[in-house]
């Protein structure tokens, strides 16, 4: 294989793993929650082929609506466990969440270099 191609695109190496993920998806209620649908018809798709094969591979995804409270870093720790700092973690939502949420994970000690953000703004 092309050596730049493969510095590029570490994904089509044979070597390649793909990194472990927990996806949260935040909504209000399960009605609003649109693409949950999708992300489950992923998870069949998908080499694993249902949600339970891909959690016992170490993958996660948590639908996260208001009657289980407010989401907070909390809701991250409990997930993570003990693997909690040595994540990256990327944000997108309303920027009062994404502030709230960054302001939570750097006071639990990840660095600021380790949260990526996409701000969700109509305007």
């Amino acid at each position: 294989m092309d050596r730049i191609l493969k510095a590029r695109h570490p994904e089509i190496s044979n070597e390649w793993k793909a990194p472990r993920i927990t996806l949260f998806y935040i909504c209000k209620n399960q009605e609003e929650a649109s693409f949950d649908d999708d992300i489950l018809a992923q998870v069949a798709s998908s080499p694993f082929g249902n949600l339970k094969n891909a959690r016992e591979a170490g993958y996660e995804y948590v639908l996260h609506d208001q009657t289980m409270g407010r989401f907070t870093v909390a809701n991250i720790k409990n997930a993570l466990g003990e693997q909690f700092i040595e994540r990256l973690f990327f944000l997108c939502g309303p920027t009062p969440m994404l502030d709230a949420l960054s302001i939570q994970l750097i006071q639990e000690g990840v660095s600021p270099m380790d949260i990526i953000i996409e701000d969700f703004n109509l305007v």
